[in-house]
C-alpha cells in the first residue's frame, strides 16, 4: 500500500478525489497506477518528503484505491473508509510505514434532512452561479452534484480553509456531524468567493474609472494642441515653455530638471510665490543654443556658471528654487 503525505487537503470517506499526477510523484517518489491502493495520511505543517518525521502526523487517515491514471495529468482516488494511525516508522530513504486499524463512525444521518440541506446548498450554489459571465456551464457543472461531499470537494481547490478545519471534518465520527461541517465548509466558502468577486468588481471599476480619466485628460490635451495650432496667440506661458523645452535640443539631464520645474509651475498656477522665479529659470535655460557644438553636452554645472556672470540675479534665484 502506498502512503500520501498530504497537506491542507479536504479527505471524505467514500468520494472520489482528484489529484495531479505530479502532485502524487512528488509526495511518493513514483508514478500512479490503476487499482493501486493508498493511504492519506494528514501532515500538521507544510513539509518536504524528506523533512517528515514520526509526530508530523495527525492521528486519522484515509484509505483508498486509485480508479484511474489520466492522460491529462491526474488521477482519481476513490477513498473508502477513515483509520486510526497507531503507529508511524520513517527509513533512511524517506519511506513511511504505517500500522492502522479502522475506525469506526457513527451512523446517525437522517436521510431525508440529508437531502433537504443539499437542495438547499444546491440552490445556493445556483444562485451564486448566476453572477457569473459564464453562469451556465457552471450551473451544469453544479447540477452534476447529487452529495454534499461532492459539492465540497468540488469547491475545494477555491476554498480558504485551514488544515485545521480540513482535517476536522475527517476526524468527525458522527455523520450527522460531518454534513454539518461539511455544509458549514461550503457556505463559508460561497461566501468568501462572494467577497472576493465583489473586491475584484470594485478593483475592475477602480481601474475603469483611472482609465477613463487618463482618456479625458490626454483628449483634453489633444484639444488643446489643436487649439493652440489654430489660435497660436491664446496659447498659455506654460505650453510655451514646454514647447520651447521640447525644441531647445537640451541633454537629457537638463531637460529632466526643466521638466521637473515647469510641472512645478504648472501646480504653483499664476498667482503662486515662486512662478516668476520659476518662470525666470526656464526661460534662461531655454534660450540657450543647446544645439550648438559648444553646447551640445552642456551640463546643469556648467549652466550655472554661466549664471554666475548674468546681471538677472538668476543664480540666486535657482537657488530658492
Amino acid at each position: 500500500m502506498t502512503i500520501i503525505p498530504v497537506y491542507n487537503m479536504l479527505l471524505i470517506p467514500s468520494a472520489d478525489h482528484f489529484v495531479r499526477t505530479s502532485l502524487y510523484r512528488r509526495l511518493t517518489g513514483k508514478m500512479p497506477e490503476a487499482d493501486e491502493k493508498v493511504t492519506l495520511i494528514v501532515t500538521r505543517e507544510r513539509r518536504k518528503p524528506d523533512e517528515l518525521t514520526e509526530e508530523s502526523f495527525y492521528p486519522i487517515g484515509l484509505t483508498g484505491v486509485i480508479t484511474e491514471v489520466n492522460a491529462g495529468g491526474y488521477i482519481v482516488i476513490r477513498t473508502q473508509y477513515r483509520v486510526d494511525i497507531e503507529s508511524v516508522g520513517i527509513s533512511p530513504q524517506h519511506r513511511i510505514d504505517l500500522i492502522v486499524s479502522r475506525r469506526p463512525e457513527i451512523d446517525d444521518l437522517d436521510s431525508d434532512g440529508e437531502a433537504r440541506r443539499f437542495d438547499a446548498v444546491k440552490a445556493a450554489l445556483r444562485k451564486a452561479a448566476a453572477t457569473y459571465r459564464w453562469d451556465a456551464a457552471i450551473r451544469s457543472y453544479v447540477e452534476q452534484w447529487s452529495t454534499l461531499e461532492e459539492a465540497a470537494l468540488a469547491m475545494s481547490p477555491w476554498a480558504r480553509s485551514s488544515n485545521e478545519e480540513r482535517y476536522g471534518i475527517l476526524a468527525e465520527d458522527s455523520l450527522t456531524g460531518r454534513a454539518e461541517l461539511l455544509e458549514k465548509y461550503i457556505y463559508e466558502n460561497l461566501e468568501m468567493i462572494k467577497l472576493r468577486q465583489e473586491g475584484d468588481s470594485e478593483q475592475q471599476e477602480d481601474n475603469r474609472r483611472h482609465y477613463r480619466e487618463n482618456a479625458i485628460k490626454k483628449q483634453q490635451e489633444f484639444l488643446q494642441r489643436e487649439l493652440e495650432e489654430m489660435y497660436p496667440e491664446n496659447m498659455s506661458d506654460i505650453r510655451k515653455l514646454e514647447i520651447r523645452i521640447q525644441e531647445s535640443g537640451m541633454n537629457e539631464t537638463a531637460r529632466k530638471e526643466a521638466e521637473k520645474l515647469l510641472n512645478r509651475l504648472r501646480q504653483e498656477g499664476q498667482n503662486g510665490s515662486e512662478t516668476g522665479l520659476i518662470y525666470n529659470y526656464l526661460d534662461f535655460l531655454t534660450s540657450l543654443s543647446w544645439k550648438k557644438e559648444e553646447f551640445r553636452d552642456i551640463d546643469l554645472a556648467a549652466a550655472e556658471q554661466i549664471l554666475e556672470e548674468d546681471h538677472f540675479g538668476l543664480k540666486k534665484v535657482k537657488d530658492r528654487i
